[in-house]
């Protein structure tokens, strides 16, 4: 286990000054003190269950599931985070790509082996998005989604998580994270694991990066979750409950098409 420390405080005046040109992070106030540095804290539960029991057959992918993160602190400077906010002036609700090597130092806290590379090509979507949740004078809150995988053992162990979702605060007077917050989203199932010729799929309750202070996206957020879930798949079906889906049927004329998943379709875990 092992702390590090990313950017220094001696040069970050200059640093953010040099940045403080896009009209996101900029005010006509300027800041009361330094921008600070951040901590930010790491977690990797172990896997509860899983849909082929692939941990109790397979001892040593258990054994390697289960080491946690592998730095669980690290403090980062202000300016690493300047890349996830939006480079020109944003609307609440639109929709922006940020480059996910950006956030690999975050993602490397869990497992120095975070790669925006996924294996599966041709089924596999890469990348990250963000949208705008709220902005005022003094801060923006921005939501963002990344695809990564993990490779735990060279050319043999893969983990591919469904997502993680991204929550950051910035105070744009100080110019410097208030809160940041980075999670595999906690539903099952939300990881895929392949270990030579064997795959499985299963659920990990937490597995997260986050400053002290952070917390996920409010629920009423899902309307930016749908939009960035559209930023990397396009125009969903439009899924209801089967008594609802009868009805319209029914009415309409038209069959229905029934499908039974142990996955989902809008994330990287199936």
């Amino acid at each position: 286990m092992s702390r590090k420390t990313f950017g220094s405080v001696g040069s970050l005046c200059l640093l953010v000054g040099a940045c403080a040109a896009p009209a996101e992070s900029s005010l006509d106030v300027g800041p009361a003190r330094p921008p600070a540095p951040i901590t930010l804290f790491a977690e990797w539960q172990p896997v509860v269950s899983s849909t082929y029991d692939f941990m109790n057959r397979h001892v040593e992918v258990a054994e390697i599931m289960s080491a946690g993160a592998r730095t669980p602190e690290a403090t980062y400077a202000p300016e690493v985070f300047l890349p996830l906010l939006p480079s020109e002036r944003k609307a609440v609700g639109d929709v922006w790509t940020i480059d996910v090597s950006d956030v690999l130092p975050f993602l490397r806290q869990l497992h120095p082996s975070a790669t925006p590379k996924l294996r599966h090509v041709g089924s596999a979507v890469e990348g990250g998005r963000a949208t705008l949740l709220s902005r005022t004078r003094e801060e923006l809150e921005v939501l963002l989604r990344v695809h990564c995988e993990f490779e735990l053992v060279a050319r043999e162990m893969y983990l591919l998580p469904a997502q993680f979702e991204g929550r950051l605060l910035w105070d744009r007077v100080v110019r410097e994270p208030k809160a940041f917050h980075l999670a595999l989203p906690p539903r099952d199932t939300n990881f895929d694991v392949s270990y030579g010729r064997s795959v499985d799929i299963g659920f990990i309750p937490r597995m997260q990066v986050a400053s002290a202070n952070a917390r996920p996206a409010r629920d009423d957020a899902n309307g930016a979750r749908a939009r960035l879930r559209e930023a990397f798949y396009g125009p969903q079906v439009e899924w209801r409950p089967l008594g609802d889906a009868l009805a319209r049927a029914q009415e309409s004329g038209k069959r229905l098409h029934v499908m039974q998943l142990f996955g989902t379709l809008d994330d990287e875990s199936c």
